[in-house]
């Protein structure tokens, strides 16, 4: 397996402006792109996080 996982670093990174609470509470109410969880740390793949970009995408009227 070749994959590269992001960190909630990289997505803070990606959106300026929000947070590591910000992404904690997503993954809490489960409305974030999906993650895993490895011990303590939590990891993304970048295809998942693109999905919920998408998914979230909204059309201007």
């Amino acid at each position: 397996m070749d994959a590269k996982f992001m960190t909630t670093k990289d997505l803070m990174e990606m959106f300026p402006g929000s947070s590591k609470a910000y992404w904690c509470k997503l993954r809490r109410e489960g409305t974030g792109p999906r993650s895993i969880k490895v011990g303590h740390r939590v990891y993304y793949r970048p295809e998942d996080v693109n999905a919920w970009i998408e998914s979230n995408m909204r059309e201007v009227a």
